[in-house]
């Protein structure tokens, strides 16, 4: 059973709708490659068009590749999580270069982790509930916006804002149906997007 914006659907109605009109978007990649198996399981001996079927991270990519090319504007560069790991690593330890840190790489992981969730859902720290290592956090992470800004990139959490933008402004190509499969809930920057998609 999955979810079509809000209203329940199964296997058997994405197989009756047509492929063009169809995205599924799941919670991860094996999912993807499990909803895909069973919309073609029933199917043997046909030649058929599946829908497009992918995990929400490379959902976002694709779309901010095919805005660039449909819209001939300038597409960011999208890093995976695992380039931004390595970018968070490289700026913490520049600034943190004069102090003795056990382990940059799992503070760059933390750090990453804390900036998703706080862009996911939107999450705001009142000046007051700073601590000493809060601040360090956004130093490190003003540090990470500037790198991304000069490379002209952007990571998987800032995407999903801009995606919400680019549905508003008509930039995006969508289908008729959009399917959720996999999710028991969304954050608030998800619940945007799919808010926007909606209204599309």
């Amino acid at each position: 059973m999955t979810q079509s914006l809000g209203l329940a659907c199964s296997v058997d109605d994405i197989r009756q709708w047509p492929a063009s009109d169809v995205l599924v978007l799941t919670v991860n990649n094996r999912l993807a490659r499990g909803v895909r198996s069973e919309l073609a399981a029933a199917l043997t001996g046909q030649t058929i068009e599946l829908p497009r079927i992918e995990p929400w991270s490379s959902f976002l990519a694709t779309t901010a590749f095919e805005r660039s090319f449909e819209h001939a504007v300038a597409s960011p560069r999208v890093i995976d999580m695992g380039s931004a790991r390595l970018l968070w690593a490289e700026v913490i330890e520049h600034i943190e270069a004069k102090r003795s840190l056990v382990d940059i790489e799992q503070l760059a992981s933390l750090a990453q982790d804390a900036d998703r969730l706080m862009l996911e859902w939107h999450i705001q720290v009142q000046r007051a509930w700073y601590t000493p290592d809060h601040e360090r956090f956004l130093s490190w992470r003003q540090a990470y916006e500037q790198r991304l800004a000069a490379w002209g990139a952007v990571d998987l959490a800032r995407l999903t804002a801009a995606l919400t933008q680019w549905i508003e402004q008509g930039q995006v190509r969508l289908p008729r149906r959009v399917v959720m499969a996999g999710y028991t809930d969304y954050s608030p920057a998800m619940s945007a997007v799919l808010a926007e998609l909606k209204k599309a």
